[in-house]
């Protein structure tokens, strides 16, 4: 036996004692007048005695009065009785509130049946004193609720998961979900996922991975054969043979047991239609369609919808929308004091429309016009949030810190090179020798393509959403112009800077977005709401906003460093589409019940002690007030 409060059964000897001294009292008599003392020879003893205290005589009172004394006495230390049972349990509950929980085949919602699949699992299985975290998939695996033993939290904190656009990160919310649990707790750990199952088997091994050696228990929802299709990919590139028109291309996945006959695509920019286009698809099966568009001289948005499909199960995913660069020739400002061989190896691409200005007059330029920038032997104290290309000079931000010191004379060859980076594909510097060059080292995230005895010569950075190309020599201080390297050195240049006006593809609820080169601040609405936020990175570096905060899909206004930009998110996920359950042997293999360890578990005797008084309390009231123990006790 063991005590919490083990002093304070030494309230047992003031306490017991007085109680047997109250007994031994004798107590003070008043004279009183009777017609005989037949009947009180018993107490003639005692009343004739001259001490105070008499002998203890036996009852049945006493007797009860000592061990009710006791027992709250007892209570009071707080017993306790230590035996082995099963400790306490930790267990992470993992809500899927990904796109797909969305669909209505199991009513209301799949994700309302994982909501009940996690209330009856804490109601049937959380005892006093396990734990309880709650951890959340999307937009972004995060802890929707920490450690709390409360099961009226935890049921709150499910029931307040909401919807969400973006898919799932299997292996990245069993990694969350791993990292709640303390290395050094004694507790039985696990983590139970409430889930439709319908993830690719494929997630299974990082999965299991991710979670470490913690056991999963998989709560999967019953599910029959689900009718659905959906957009799973939208893509626009320029047509290679007409200047100015783009090609676009959708993926549709119809992932039912039956056959899309009279399904067809709507296809709207900038909220004029432009076209319906059949979308047939055989069962469990793909098919393509593909347009053309004319988009006009200003960022537009492109809207596709399937129409006619039916009995749908999800809604969400018939939409996706693209936002395409503005149409007709690309528009690049070449800031230079004269440079014929440049300009005329810029030209060469028809769907260029080059515009030029001297050094001095580029502080008067509205730059945020332009698709791409070159600096010619010279750079702006601050670079333009646009891609840029810049020949000797330095600029911060750039790809390229100035070093102190000039560079051997004499004509150097390019001695090493990266035939891989697109930049450099099918160039060949063997015959190129530089006669001055720039002194440089490459900035953080800088990757160094080409070099000389002295140094880096072509730098490249691609961060923060924006694209910058160094050149650390004047074409016209070295015989590059000379070579058949130089125009397709320019032509790679070109298409390598303006990423993203060839080729766009609809992008995920839950992709990260960046704001390019701006320091300041910036805003959003959109289908999701609304945000606002400071960037207080320095002007070049970038600023990324959190995807929780783009989590509809549908077409976001972006205002910042003056300018107005679109942002499009979609669904666009065939493994959202595909809304089959499916076998999943890896997690199946690690499924196991709850930890049985064995544990030394202290249970509290104090309730039972303070009941086992009351009950003798109230029998010694009963007893005394019948009047039969006070009969034995005076007439022997």
């Amino acid at each position: 036996m063991n005590y919490l409060s083990p002093l304070n059964l030494l309230w047992l000897f003031p306490i017991l004692g007085g109680i047997a001294l109250l007994w031994m009292l004798r107590m003070r008599r008043h004279d009183q007048v009777v017609s005989s003392l037949a009947l009180w020879r018993a107490i003639t003893p005692v009343q004739k005695a001259d001490t105070p205290f008499q002998r203890l005589r036996t009852s049945l009172i006493l007797f009860l009065q000592l061990l009710i004394a006791f027992l709250l006495i007892a209570a009071l230390a707080g017993p306790l009785f230590v035996g082995r049972g099963q400790g306490r349990r930790a267990v992470v509950v993992v809500i899927d509130n990904s796109a797909g929980m969305r669909a209505t085949d199991a009513a209301p919602s799949r994700l309302d049946g994982a909501k009940s699949l996690a209330g009856n699992a804490l109601g049937g299985r959380m005892r006093d004193g396990d734990r309880v975290c709650v951890v959340v998939t999307s937009p972004v695996p995060h802890v929707s609720l920490a450690w709390t033993t409360s099961r009226t939290a935890a049921r709150q904190a499910i029931d307040a998961v909401p919807f969400t656009d973006a898919p799932r990160d299997l292996a990245g919310t069993l990694a969350v979900a791993a990292a709640q649990f303390a290395p050094s707790s004694p507790d039985a750990r696990s983590i139970v996922v409430c889930t439709d199952g319908a993830w690719d088997p494929d997630d299974d091994a990082g999965a299991r991975l991710s979670s470490g050696d913690v056991p999963i228990e998989v709560l999967a929802l019953p599910l029959a054969v689900p009718r659905n299709a959906g957009i799973v990919a939208l893509s626009a590139r320029a047509d290679p043979i007409t200047p100015g028109r783009m090609r676009v291309f959708v993926r549709v996945l119809n992932a039912s047991p039956t056959q899309l006959r009279d399904a067809y695509l709507s296809a709207t920019l900038d909220g004029k239609p432009i076209g319906r286009y059949p979308a047939a698809a055989r069962p469990n099966a793909e098919a393509t369609v593909a347009f053309t568009v004319s988009p006009p001289s200003h960022e537009s948005v492109l809207r596709v919808a399937m129409q006619n499909v039916g009995s749908d199960a999800l809604e969400s995913d018939n939409r996706a929308s693209l936002v395409l660069p503005r149409g007709g020739p690309r528009r690049i400002l070449l800031v230079s004091a004269g440079d014929s061989a440049l300009e005329r190896a810029v030209l060469a691409n028809a769907n260029i429309a080059l515009f030029g200005c001297p050094p001095s007059g580029y502080n008067t330029v509205d730059v945020g016009q332009y698709d791409l920038v070159i600096f010619d032997r010279y750079a702006p104290l601050t670079l333009p949030p646009c891609n840029s290309l810049i020949i000797d000079a330095f600029a911060d931000g750039g790809p390229a810190i100035a070093q102190q010191g000039q560079g051997p004379a004499g004509e150097l060859p390019v001695i090493d090179w990266s035939g891989t980076h697109p930049l450099l594909r099918f160039v060949d510097f063997g015959a190129v020798h530089v006669a001055r060059q720039a002194l440089a080292a490459p900035a953080a995230g800088a990757r160094t393509l080409a070099e000389t005895s002295a140094g880096p010569v072509i730098l490249a950075s691609d961060a923060g959403g924006r694209r910058l190309a160094w050149v650390g020599f004047s074409p016209a201080d070295s015989d590059f112009t000379g070579v058949a390297a130089f125009p397709i050195f320019v032509e790679n240049a070109l298409e390598w800077l303006g990423a993203g006006m060839d080729t766009v593809d609809a992008e995920a609820i839950g992709t990260p977005f960046a704001i390019p080169g701006h320091a300041g601040r910036w805003s959003f609405a959109g289908p999701g709401g609304g945000a606002s936020g400071q960037c207080t990175e320095p002007s070049g570096a970038g600023c990324s906003v959190d995807p929780n905060v783009i989590s509809a899909p549908g077409v976001y206004i972006f205002r910042y460093g003056g300018a107005t930009h679109f942002l499009a998110r979609s669904v666009v996920n065939e493994h959202v589409t595909d809304l089959r359950a499916r076998d999943h042997p890896a997690l199946r293999a690690i499924v196991r019940r709850q930890n049985t360890s064995q544990a030394f578990v202290p249970s509290s005797l104090a309730p039972w002690a303070a009941v086992g008084a009351l009950l003798l309390l109230l029998l010694e009231w009963g007893l005394y007030h019948s009047g039969r123990i006070r009969q034995r006790s005076t007439f022997p």
